[in-house]
């Protein structure tokens, strides 16, 4: 299947209601549809509502991350093919035509791929062994590279379980 056909578009329009929530309303109780639901440790979360369905976002908390997203996310639209949700990479912190890499305490890692839309999205295969890893981590490290150029994000994990609990029960889901 092609990447465009794979990642629907609910995806995208979601994820980006939700990332201009969090660029412009920081801490705010809600504006627009979307809704904060608490911090927990390293990791905030929001939801929206959108014509397609729910979702339900645990973002990491970052204080060298000052434009772009890395994020957990749960979309109700995406339920049955992504019950455990996917993390997604803003376009912003990505250059042109950069893929990702996720490895979590040194071990296992996972490659993100661009989409369409422009953000780097785990592999649906990935997204439930990704998940429980990045539950029982301490640190996940985010490798952005490309074009000759590489970078790394260190995000922590504390905070991730209680921050995926919320999202999960904001968008009952289970």
């Amino acid at each position: 299947m092609a990447e465009g056909e794979r990642r629907p578009m609910t995806r995208r329009v979601t994820l980006a209601i939700l990332v201009t929530a969090w660029f412009c309303v920081g801490s705010a109780p809600a504006q627009d549809g979307v809704e904060f639901v608490g911090t927990f440790g390293s990791w905030d979360v929001r939801t929206a509502q959108t014509p397609e369905g729910q979702i339900c976002a645990a973002r990491a908390l970052h204080p060298e991350i000052r434009f772009g997203d890395i994020f957990w996310a749960y979309n109700t639209a995406l339920a049955d093919s992504q019950p455990v949700g996917y993390l997604a990479i803003d376009p912003r912190l990505l250059s042109s035509g950069d893929d990702a890499r996720a490895t979590i305490d040194g071990e296992a890692s996972f490659a993100l791929s661009r989409a369409a839309d422009g953000y780097a999205y785990s592999e649906p295969d990935d997204d439930e062994r990704l998940f429980t890893l990045m539950r029982e981590g301490l640190v996940m490290i985010v490798r952005l590279g490309g074009n000759g150029a590489e970078g790394e994000i260190e995000v922590s994990l504390l905070g991730f379980t209680l921050a995926t609990n919320a999202a999960l029960a904001a968008c009952n889901a289970s």
